[in-house]
């Protein structure tokens, strides 16, 4: 939200349902919290070039450009030791690009996924071993899954087209969206990297993005931050009570 070429981004309170805005300067994008939930990262245009900026959550204080590359970039996303964040960047040859980037030192980025095709939705497993992207590698956007680190062997988890890869907060499952679909792909490293089952959770009409994830999994994995589209406002819809419905349908499977 916000006034004529600007886009803002607010904090919504789940218990009071109150919103207080954050950003008040360009046009801010795909916003994402600290592992503290004290600041909230973002891409914005109030530089020279789309930078990565970061402020505190409660608007104690100003924004801080937290990293500007020669090239535009429009996501951020931390790792979860809190230590590095991924990065996508514009290319000169209008692709987009995947770096890692420690936040201690010099700030020196390192490609992770370079190349012709388009990588984005970068997400690192919680134990930090595993990079989850999508890429239209094969034409078709789909989402793969790599070592983050080390060779770089990849599985497909997607199998007819996805997207907004995000991981459950024990890892052992990665969720995507694919078309009206929220999927979740069960990830087994033993003996090797690989998808053993792909499970429907739920269907909706709710909002997807291109760009960057458009939904978000609670912190405890018991329900999901969906946004729905409505004319005025956008409403946030709260799922839960999907683990024993996927334990239903699964059971009348016999799986």
């Amino acid at each position: 939200m916000g006034g004529v070429g600007n886009n803002e981004i607010w904090i919504a309170d789940l218990t009071t349902g109150t919103l207080e805005r954050l950003t008040r300067q360009g046009f801010n994008d795909r916003p994402e919290w600290s592992l503290d939930g004290t600041r909230v990262l973002y891409s914005s245009n109030r530089s020279k070039a789309n930078s990565l900026w970061w402020q505190p959550a409660d608007g104690s204080g100003p924004a801080e450009l937290v990293f500007q590359w020669h090239d535009a970039i429009r996501e951020g996303v931390f790792t979860p030791d809190g230590r590095s964040i991924l990065i996508r960047t514009d290319t000169p040859d209008s692709n987009r690009d995947v770096l890692v980037l420690p936040l201690a030192g010099n700030r020196v980025p390192v490609s992770i996924l370079t190349g012709v095709n388009d990588e984005k939705h970068p997400r690192v497993s919680p134990d930090g071993r595993l990079l989850a992207y999508t890429s239209n590698e094969t034409g078709r956007e789909e989402v793969y899954l790599r070592a983050l680190s080390g060779p770089a062997a990849r599985v497909r988890v997607s199998t007819g087209g996805g997207g907004e890869p995000l991981w459950s907060p024990d890892g052992r499952r990665l969720y995507y969206r694919a078309r009206a679909a929220l999927m979740a792909a069960t990830v087994g490293t033993s003996p090797a990297l690989a998808i053993s089952k792909r499970d429907t959770l739920f269907t909706g009409q709710f909002s997807t993005s291109p760009w960057h994830p458009n939904y978000d999994v609670a912190p405890d994995g018991k329900s999901f931050v969906m946004v729905r589209p409505v004319e005025e406002p956008r409403q946030l819809i709260l799922v839960v009570n999907w683990i024993e419905e996927l334990r239903r349908r699964t059971a009348r499977r016999g799986e």
